[in-house]
């Protein structure tokens, strides 16, 4: 009895340290696949093809990225639109096709949880982004929240993501949460909590460490968050502190998580927890490998 105990400890030891890594793995993957596709496919290429491309860049392993744009004169107020939205755009596409995909009713639980991660990261991270540069009138969306102001219009650089940030939000989290409980056989609402804390809690805590450290060790980097840049920009100019539109992003969040848990389990023959596939994880640690080799090559 006791070794078979050991044994039964040990499986579960090993199915949790599974887990853990994988949701820490792809959220690197996330970060830096998005990181990527928003600077590089987004802003470097648009800027290449309309203007005189960029001369450099500042990308970081586990936080925020920016590229520097080459001055020369085939720089328009419209191309200089385009190029600032073009990050935005592509990121927000691909989670957007990260989403339809979860349409697809082949996907095993652990497959459709990775793509609803995607969608959920992707699209509330940009359409977030959207809502607070339009606001604070800061970064990619900027010149297009000015000219909006200037025009009487200004809550249309800001409403209109938001609304999209919201319907994502209830949208992907609600796959998330289904996702999840189908694979790891949660049988209640606090069995799924539980399982959330420890296993994509745990991933996210370790990738929130990660990302202090590298922010720490990294002085070369000065990119400053949206939030915060408008802080800053408050104090300098000696006006009142800023609408803490970040919060309401976050409360939103907040609220789709909590109202995907609140819903009922829903009812199956079966509510063990699946072994993870071989072939899905060894997926995730070639994607990890190509990513990381990526960025390794770039951050110099």
């Amino acid at each position: 009895m006791l070794t078979l105990a050991l044994v039964s400890m040990k499986a579960r030891i090993g199915a949790w340290s599974t887990a853990v890594l994988l949701f820490f793995a792809w959220g690197f993957v996330m970060h830096g696949a998005g990181l990527l596709l928003h600077e590089f496919g987004g802003h470097a290429l648009s800027a290449q093809i309309l203007a005189c491309g960029i001369e450099g860049y500042d990308l970081t392993f586990f936080g925020h990225g920016q590229v520097h744009y080459r001055d020369c004169t085939t720089w328009t107020q419209t191309r200089v639109i385009i190029t600032s939205w073009a990050g935005l755009i592509i990121t927000t596409a691909a989670g957007l096709g990260a989403a339809l995909l979860l349409r697809r009713r082949d996907l095993s639980p652990m497959a459709r949880l990775l793509v609803a991660l995607v969608a959920f990261f992707f699209l509330l991270g940009q359409l977030g982004y959207m809502t607070t540069g339009g606001f604070h009138d800061l970064y990619d969306p900027a010149r297009t929240a000015k000219m909006l102001g200037r025009k009487g219009l200004h809550f249309l650089a800001w409403v209109p993501p938001l609304i999209a940030y919201c319907v994502s939000a209830l949208y992907c989290a609600r796959a998330a949460v289904d996702a999840f409980r189908d694979h790891f056989g949660s049988r209640s609402r606090l069995h799924t909590i539980v399982q959330l804390v420890t296993t994509l809690g745990i991933a996210g805590v370790l990738y929130w460490i990660a990302f202090k450290i590298e922010w720490t060790l990294r002085t070369d980097v000065t990119m400053k968050g949206v939030a915060v840049e408008a802080k800053r920009r408050a104090v300098v100019s000696n006006a009142p502190p800023p609408f803490p539109i970040e919060h309401v992003i976050t409360g939103i969040a907040l609220v789709a998580v909590i109202w995907a848990l609140a819903r009922p389990v829903r009812p199956t023959e079966d509510r063990q927890a699946r072994p993870f596939d071989r072939r899905l994880v060894g997926i995730v640690a070639a994607t990890t490998g190509v990513v990381l080799v990526a960025m390794i090559a770039l951050i110099r």
